[in-house]
């Protein structure tokens, strides 16, 4: 719906108020509206960004910013709400005009149904965007919509405003405001227990005195605050990062950052046995980072190991298996691990019936390549990250997956050295799996990858314009998509949404038209 406007001899400035219906979600997953914005005589076509609102809302928008053609500004009053529309379970995604509230959940005030109908259209917009057609599935569900993240990661801060320094705070940064976070009182994607247990933890780093690190003047000992839950185990592991700084102000009195962590340890573990919660690791990782150097990261175990247990169930030819996977504090690890499920038997239907190589790309710490491993006579996976394939390499042994290799390098690198020296590996190669960062294929990793030509491609992507667009380069070297794309939930309350599609060759078919 664009929106006509009185007539006005300015363009919107901070301050206004503009009555408006949302229609549609941008990248960021934040509401958005078409204005005609009539000036001297002519329209001018804007678009507004609104961050409290959802589509479907008629909204009054408070203006905050103008870009060109593009203005940004918050909900101050809900006029008439989207059908869908409903309240938020979280108190810190309920918005109110000048209150501060979390950005993460950019969706929590809108049903499931209608988060899944949202996913699905940003699949779509996606593609024809992209100028290409091809048909998108419903969004497979997440089998949990709350208390399903694996991983959580806080943030500290101390406000320092008036040249007083108060209370350092534990939680998550409001939308735009990078340097403040909200005291976090409860979060519902993580474990219930968990979640109850927030307010404890703050509290906890608030009586210790220890000033969050500002980056602004480098000052500070704490940064973060990680919290990894298993879904299918009962491990729960507590990572507290921190600056360097060897002595700290802590309690009151300047001690050393040893002896402040051993009395942090000694309270989180006591307040978490009060509340029943057994925590099987407990961490302390020096972050380490100096500009012109790779970050380093020392990590000391102040309790039980330093890792948390994972486990996945994945079909195999015999039926369902379940895989043990020990996640170390760099690793990453599927976010939502059930929905994750859903994922990998996407990609096990895709699978042909018989696979003697399958290439995973981007292969990260071999979560994908291990869950297919039991339904392929190899899997040779490829990534450049040296600790994710030294993560992959340990949970191939720890599973007992010996057909399964992993190199640590660039794709296109890598992928151009195998051409050259290893020519009857890519030749055996059934099935590429693609499960590329954000941004998608470089274009060199897809030209090297073409090259190749594999008879069959999966694409996994995490973020459907990168899809359309890499779709539209391999459309134009004769693959096609096999059936339809399927979106899969794996981020719900927010606008991020997986997507499967399933590439053939048609040049080695002789089916290219």
């Amino acid at each position: 719906m664009k929106t006509p406007l009185p007539h006005t001899p300015a363009l919107p400035r901070y301050g206004d108020l503009i009555d408006v219906r949302l229609t549609e979600l941008d990248d960021d997953g934040l509401a958005v509206a078409r204005l005609d914005w009539p000036l001297h005589g002519e329209t001018r076509r804007m678009r507004l960004i609104a961050r409290g609102a959802l589509p479907g809302d008629l909204a009054r928008i408070h203006v905050e910013s103008r870009v060109r053609d593009t203005v940004h500004g918050r909900l101050v009053e809900l006029l008439e709400a989207a059908p869908d529309r409903i309240e938020p379970r979280c108190r810190h995604a309920r918005y109110a005009p000048k209150t501060r509230y979390c950005g993460g959940c950019t969706l929590q005030a809108l049903d499931y149904p209608g988060q899944l109908a949202l996913k699905r259209q940003r699949v779509l917009k996606a593609f024809d965007v992209a100028g290409i057609a091809v048909p998108v599935g419903e969004v497979v569900p997440a089998p949990k919509t709350f208390g399903h993240r694996h991983k959580m990661e806080l943030s500290f801060a101390s406000d320092r405003r008036d040249g007083e320094t108060r209370p350092t705070e534990l939680g998550l940064h409001p939308p735009g405001l990078k340097w403040e976070v909200i005291d976090l009182q409860e979060c519902p994607l993580t474990s219930a227990t968990m979640s109850a247990f927030l307010p404890t933890l703050s509290a906890i780093f608030k009586r210790s005195g220890l000033l969050a690190w500002d980056p602004r003047d480098d000052q500070g000992f704490l940064r973060n605050l990680v919290i990894r839950e298993g879904q299918r185990t009962s491990d729960k592991l507590i990572e507290i990062l921190t600056t360097p700084r060897e002595l700290v102000t802590a309690y009151g009195v300047e001690m050393s950052a040893t002896e402040a962590l051993d009395r942090l340890k000694i309270e989180i573990l006591d307040s978490a046995h009060i509340s029943k919660i057994e925590i099987s690791s407990l961490l302390w990782t020096i972050h380490d980072a100096e500009r012109g150097r790779p970050t380093r990261y020392h990590t000391s175990i102040l309790h039980g190991r330093g890792s948390l247990t994972e486990e996945l169930v994945v079909p195999s030819k015999s039926g369902d298996r379940t895989l043990s996977f020990d996640v170390s504090p760099r690793a990453f690890f599927q976010p939502h691990p059930l929905a994750a499920e859903n994922l990998i038997r996407q990609i096990h239907r895709r699978l042909p019936p018989t696979c003697r190589t399958v290439l995973d790309l981007y292969c990260g710490t071999g979560t994908l390549a291990l869950t297919i491993a039991p339904s392929a006579e190899s899997v040779l996976g490829i990534e450049i990250v040296p600790e994710a394939i030294a993560s992959a390499i340990a949970n191939a042994q720890r599973n007992g997956l010996t057909h399964c290799r992993f190199i640590a390098g660039d794709v296109h690198a890598e992928l151009s050295r195998l051409r050259t020296d290893e020519p009857e590996v890519l030749a055996s190669v059934d099935a590429a799996l693609l499960d590329p960062p954000r941004s998608g294929l470089s274009v060199q990793a897809l030209d090297t990858l073409v090259a190749i030509r594999p008879p069959r491609m999966i694409y996994v992507s995490c973020k459907p314009e990168s899809l359309g667009r890499d779709l539209r380069r391999l459309f134009a070297q004769g693959y096609r998509v096999d059936g339809e794309a399927t979106p899969v939930d794996l981020f719900p309350q927010s606008h991020h949404v997986e997507t499967v599609v399933t590439l053939v060759d048609t040049l080695a078919a002789g089916t290219h038209s």
